[in-house]
């Protein structure tokens, strides 16, 4: 587990062994609220929320 600005994370160990580092941002606009979850190697998930 990770805390960051007082926001904790939870990865699993394969998880993290795979990705490494992750950069978590949150947007809202036009499209609405979310989280963009980005590896550092690239790609990216992103998910809503209401």
């Amino acid at each position: 587990m990770s805390e960051v600005d007082g926001i904790s994370f939870v990865v699993d160990e394969d998880t993290d062994r795979q990705f490494g580092t992750v950069i978590v941002d949150f947007s809202s606009g036009f499209l609405g609220k979310r989280f963009m979850v980005n590896y550092a190697g690239g790609g990216s998930f992103r998910g809503s929320c209401s």
